[in-house]
């Protein structure tokens, strides 16, 4: 990618230092090919971004309508998916105007140029990528046909569904010029499958980075909070919610150690909130959605993070992030698996 002249980064997620880990990963994508190409010679699409810029409320209508039809047409191709959700993301970027955007851009932009698209973009895009003679570069953030809607033991006919997105999703990679993973368990899977990958490991940079440097030195010179834990993550993504609610209705069954206070906090993990939850001597304290200054207080005085992800696909931006914070973590080890062991 050396000689390329120009990078279009296209994103399910807003590239951001603020929020979850795939802002944060988009951020390192943006980050990481600013370094390497140089501002100028990048160009980032972020779907939500765009959305949110530019579709009205009745294309937002339109949308909605048109992403039924495409529903439609999966259902007809695999009618057992009329039976449950959808697994993949693709249908979000059916949006009026989109597609003609992009082919906009890729007309005019300066060759050569490669795609870095992320999860269902990628779909949509290829084929427009193709016709210009732009490869596309695939970096996914998960296996998102297992991740998004794991398997479930003894139901076949669900998991039959499943392993059809699962074939969607590898006709999609196979298009792709190159596959970079940010969990080494992914490159296992897809290269075991067939399919070159490569080994792309997440790493806090740019304003994150110099945001957990400060984390670090106030933990040097501040008192840390006696028996103070936080449970941080975003109980939207289904597998951090199942190992969430594992540790909450463990700790109200079991009780907490004597002095023991757990702050849980991150989107929706306040409708994990159980009404006993607070008989334990106010051992959970659940706090939901905080601001940025509000977390970094936080990862300032607190004992320790827990991270109690049992299973799922992908890799926790957190890890690398609260080492390099000089955060100690109490984490499962499955989430260990998708990565080099940590400093």
């Amino acid at each position: 990618m050396a000689s390329m002249s120009h990078v279009i980064i296209l994103t399910r997620f807003e590239p951001s230092p603020v929020g979850h880990g795939g802002n944060h990963r988009s951020y390192q994508v943006q980050w990481d090919c600013i370094q390497a190409f140089g501002s100028s010679n990048i160009t980032t699409v972020s779907v939500p971004l765009w959305r949110s810029n530019t579709i009205s409320s009745m294309a937002r209508y339109v949308a909605a309508k048109w992403n039924w039809l495409r529903r439609l047409r999966k259902w007809c191709r695999n009618p057992r998916r009329v039976l449950f959700r959808e697994g993949l993301f693709a249908g979000q970027f059916a949006l009026p105007g989109l597609l003609e955007y992009y082919e906009q851009l890729v007309r005019v932009v300066r060759q050569p140029a490669v795609c870095i698209g992320d999860e269902g973009v990628r779909q949509a895009f290829s084929p427009v990528n193709t016709r210009y003679g732009i490869p596309t570069v695939a970096c996914p953030q998960n296996i998102e046909s297992f991740d998004a809607v794991p398997l479930r033991r003894n139901r076949r006919l669900y998991n039959w569904v499943r392993l059809m997105d699962l074939s969607d999703e590898l006709a999609v990679l196979g298009e792709c010029a190159e596959r970079f993973f940010i969990s080494k368990v992914e490159v296992g899977v897809i290269g075991g499958l067939g399919l070159t990958a490569r080994y792309y490991p997440y790493r806090p940079v740019g304003e994150i980075e110099r945001g957990l440097q400060i984390i670090r030195e106030r933990r040097k010179r501040s008192c840390i909070a006696p028996g103070l834990f936080l449970l941080i993550g975003t109980a939207v993504h289904k597998s951090t919610r199942t190992a969430f609610r594992w540790f909450i209705n463990n700790a109200i069954r079991y009780g907490l150690p004597e002095g023991v206070k757990v702050i849980v906090a991150g989107k929706q993990t306040n409708e994990l909130c159980v009404t006993n939850a607070h008989s334990r001597a106010n051992a959970l304290e659940f706090r939901g959605w905080i601001e940025q200054k509000e977390l970094d207080d936080l990862l300032s005085r607190v004992c320790a993070v827990l991270i109690p992800q049992t299973h799922g696909f992908g890799a926790l931006t957190r890890l690398p992030e609260l080492a390099y914070a000089g955060v100690p973590v109490i984490v499962s080890q499955h989430a260990t698996m998708a990565m080099d062991p940590l400093p």
